[in-house]
């Protein structure tokens, strides 16, 4: 085994001494050593600088552990060699030990991410590696508003993502009572409620839902990446908004039953039109020029009663229903029917 570590380190340096190293894709999660979230040679080259020259450790946001042995040792660099050079199987996309305690993985899904099932809630989250993209709009974009500019490069760490909005039926599990205007006899005769998304909700009920939860509401950043999976245009998927979502054209006067639209590149549904979602952060207008903005896993926490949120809805016009769109609803507001939810997970890290 000595050998064989040794041969493939030599062959290894040898072969990146050569070719320099090749460029990177965003990373499948864990590999990435020296937090850049992209997956390339540097990074056992940054792991073997480490161990064996004294060089630094692997930096806070990184994942070294590729082969979720608990520990950062030459094996983690084989495995990447072997990935590279020799064919081998590529990183997972996360070590179980890193999974928040109370989900269960179920699969994953056709566009190849992982989903969990939060046991207490039923909820499903999908798994998003995060990495590198560019948030906001081009000055071209057709009825784009000045908030969405500058275009910048925003860095995300992993997370879990609601792969719906949250329904009628789970905020009711959680609260114990359902808000929501369109059930009962505002809904035609055998349109059943309880997988509509959950609406009427305000800022204070939202709050509420996540304590008892344990979620979290996305970040603006957060959700705009889960929105476009990996898309540039106005609106993802299809590029086409009456596949992706309802909206004032196509829903008939009302929310519809989630996921009953195509999903995104990530497999997530209705962040186009349905309900518009609240975000995590207060609304500035001006934030986006600002240097915060285009830190790691930027969010806005400042002052103010007016929370962003995003995607447009049943009621709005495609303007409104765009990836790039913000909007922002005063904190105060109650019984609006056209204001629901989706959460997050952060990821843990290495113990």
């Amino acid at each position: 085994m000595i050998r064989r570590n040794s041969l493939l380190a030599v062959v290894f340096l040898h072969v990146a001494l050569l070719v320099g190293v090749p460029g990177g894709a965003h990373a499948s999660i864990l590999g990435d050593s020296n937090a850049v979230n992209l997956l390339n040679i540097a990074d056992p080259v940054y792991l073997l600088n480490h161990l064996y020259r004294g060089g630094p450790s692997s930096p806070s946001g990184s994942r070294p552990d590729a082969n979720c042995d608990g520990a950062v040792s030459l094996s983690d660099a084989i495995v990447l060699v072997e990935y590279f050079f020799l064919a081998g199987e590529a990183p997972g996309d996360f070590c179980s030990r890193e999974i928040p305690a109370g989900l269960a993985y179920q699969r994953h899904n056709e566009q190849g991410f992982a989903e969990f099932e939060h046991r207490d809630t039923g909820i499903l989250f999908v798994l998003l590696p995060g990495g590198d993209f560019l948030m906001g709009t081009p000055e071209n974009e057709e009825d784009r508003w000045q908030d969405e500019s500058p275009l910048h490069l925003v860095t995300l760490s992993a997370f879990l993502v609601g792969k719906y909005e949250v329904t009628q039926a789970q905020w009711e599990g959680v609260m114990g009572s359902n808000p929501s205007f369109f059930q009962g006899d505002a809904l035609a005769e055998g349109v059943e409620s309880s997988n509509l998304p959950v609406e009427r909700v305000s800022w204070d009920d939202v709050v509420e839902f996540i304590v008892l939860s344990g979620f979290s509401l996305p970040s603006e950043a957060q959700w705009e990446y889960a929105c476009r999976g990996g898309s540039s245009g106005p609106f993802a998927g299809t590029g086409v908004l009456a596949d992706m979502g309802w909206y004032v054209e196509n829903s008939g006067g009302r929310p519809h039953a989630v996921g009953t639209r195509r999903p995104n590149a990530f497999g997530l549904y209705d962040l186009h039109g349905n309900l518009y979602e609240w975000c995590g952060d207060v609304y500035n207008e001006g934030f986006y020029a600002s240097e915060e903005a285009s830190g790691p896993d930027p969010v806005y926490n400042g002052t103010g009663d007016y929370h962003v949120v995003r995607g447009g809805g049943w009621f709005y016009e495609p303007v409104s229903c765009r990836s790039g769109n913000r909007y922002a609803i005063s904190s105060l507001v109650s019984g609006n029917r056209r204001l629901g939810l989706r959460p997050v997970i952060g990821l843990l890290g290495p113990d």
